[in-house]
């Protein structure tokens, strides 16, 4: 799965997320129309609860809090939130991307 591959590399070459990979994954998740993990993906990052990430890793083994600076929450880009709302708009999710 393209998602596991992304976090695959990036472990591989002890690199933490940060916007470009953050977005590549919300691409993936975009082309599998799963935008419901997309802003699971954007709460996980900002530390918002635990919850989200437990759901990525039950559903794609995405362990997104492994994969953040521990020591501290990372500040989430402008381009990263557009990207997650204009995915979700691409597949009419109008309530997703309202959320984000």
């Amino acid at each position: 799965h393209a998602v596991t591959e992304i976090m695959s590399m990036l472990s591989k070459v002890n690199s933490k997320l940060n916007a470009e990979s953050i977005k590549h994954i919300i691409r993936t998740l975009e082309n599998i129309h799963d935008c419901q993990s997309i802003l699971l993906l954007l709460i996980s990052i900002t530390g918002q609860g635990t919850f989200a990430n437990d759901l990525l890793i039950e559903r794609y083994s995405l362990d997104v809090l492994s994969n953040i600076s521990k020591k501290s929450v990372p500040m989430v880009e402008e381009e990263v939130y557009s990207a997650a709302i204009t995915s979700c708009l691409r597949h009419d999710e109008l309530g997703m991307a309202d959320q984000i």
